[in-house]
């Protein structure tokens, strides 16, 4: 089968690539870089801004049958000032279309940040797909409004809730204040971790999945059937929870360098508990991610990741 991977050079466009063609699939990977970035697997680089209403009127017709994976997004939520609308909303709209005109299955990597209400308070619960979506950041409300652009289309559909990603790629990217970033960099600089608490004085929960479990549920996902109504939703995650403060122990325990650790009581964390229910996830995949945040540490302090 042939696969387009929007934002192809992002955080899980590098992994899905990789996953798609040991899978034996063509891949078409588009982004906004004028060549691929280097060590991309694919067999085509289509260089645009899926943004841009022009891309709409490319000739996606060429490629028929084919599955549509949308990862092209704006995931910086701690800066100020950013397009959401432009870089989730609208290159969403332009996936949508590209999935009309190769009539094949449309993929969004959306976000937990959608969920909000008390289960992302305290006391902790898991939150399954029916729950709450009415977001409270600037980030959120755009990847809702990506997965209801999706539904308006009408599109053959699956949207993933992406939790907590784990990627040995993580510290190559932009510092955006991720907690990995930050501890990477603490220990390249020996700057401070800084853990904020929440209004119950606790640090925030988080459910972790690795990017390749990620992007081999993408691909087990273009053989599962969505309800006649609209597209399946379903949640990528493992089901444990994960503590900021048992985040940093786990590097620290393996780090050869201290980690200079803060706790923040002064500022409070935006939904605190983002903890997912794999019920769906296991009836469809026969299977749930592992929890493989001593798995993900081991592996980027030995060197084989890209950012020792």
């Amino acid at each position: 089968m042939t696969v387009i991977i929007t934002g192809a050079g992002g955080l899980l466009g590098h992994s899905l690539a990789a996953e798609a063609r040991r899978a034996g699939h063509k891949v078409i990977a588009l982004g906004r870089a004028a060549k691929p970035p280097v060590g991309l697997a694919c067999d085509r680089w289509i260089a645009g801004d899926l943004a841009d209403p022009r891309a709409r009127g490319c000739d996606w017709q060429v490629f028929p049958g084919a599955a549509v994976f949308h990862l092209a997004a704006d995931t910086r939520i701690y800066e100020a000032g950013r397009d959401f609308a432009r870089d989730n909303v609208a290159t969403t709209e332009t996936a949508c279309v590209i999935a009309q005109r190769t009539s094949g299955r449309l993929v969004l990597f959306s976000s937990s940040a959608v969920y909000s209400g008390p289960r992302t308070h305290r006391p902790v619960a898991s939150l399954a797909e029916g729950d709450e979506t009415n977001p409270t950041t600037p980030y959120g409300r755009s990847k809702c409004a990506a997965e209801e652009a999706v539904r308006r289309a009408g599109v053959d559909a699956v949207v993933l809730r992406i939790f907590g990603v784990l990627s040995n790629r993580l510290p190559l990217m932009p510092e955006r204040g991720n907690l990995i970033q930050a501890i990477c960099r603490a220990w390249r600089t020996g700057s401070e971790v800084i853990v904020p608490l929440d209004r119950d004085g606790e640090p925030a929960v988080r459910d972790y999945v690795s990017d390749e479990d990620i992007c081999r549920c993408a691909l087990a996902s273009l053989t599962w059937t969505p309800p006649p109504t609209g597209p399946m939703v379903v949640n990528v995650c493992t089901g444990v929870a994960t503590t900021a403060l048992e985040m940093v122990d786990a590097a620290r325990s393996l780090g050869e360098r201290p980690l200079n650790v803060r706790v923040d009581s002064s500022s409070l964390v935006v939904n605190p508990v983002m903890l997912g229910d794999p019920s769906e996830l296991r009836r469809l995949h026969k299977s749930v991610p592992a929890d493989r945040v001593q798995e993900f540490w081991e592996q980027l302090l030995s060197g084989r990741g890209p950012a020792r």
